[in-house]
């Protein structure tokens, strides 16, 4: 069975990754936590996204198309990549892949 893992953040943990300060253990914690997914062999793929400030929106509004830049979701978090994974049972794995360690915020699902 395939399962796809989204990491989600909010915008104080997303901050961090460009904050001097924190951008180290920000990505170190994400490259460790990536490595041993993949290091476990059971990743088939991944992406990581650009962060929200460089999305551009489209919709469509009374038949007319209108695209602004920006992201204007309506949620306070925002997905910042995927990776799809294959293993029998979702439950024997799950605390294995549970969030990188040094984040404080944000989802997985």
């Amino acid at each position: 069975m395939e399962y796809m893992l989204m990491f989600c953040e909010n915008e104080a943990e997303l901050a961090r990754s460009d904050n001097p300060a924190e951008a180290p253990a920000y990505w170190g914690a994400w490259n460790a936590y990536i490595g041993a997914l993949v290091g476990s062999g059971i990743v088939r793929g991944g992406n990581g996204l650009q962060p929200p400030r460089s999305a551009t929106t489209v919709r469509v509004i009374g038949g007319q198309r209108q695209i602004q830049d920006g992201p204007f979701a309506d949620t306070r978090e925002h997905l910042g990549g995927s990776c799809t994974l294959r293993q029998r049972r979702w439950h024997r794995g799950a605390a294995r892949h549970a969030a990188p360690a040094g984040r404080t915020g944000g989802l997985m699902s």
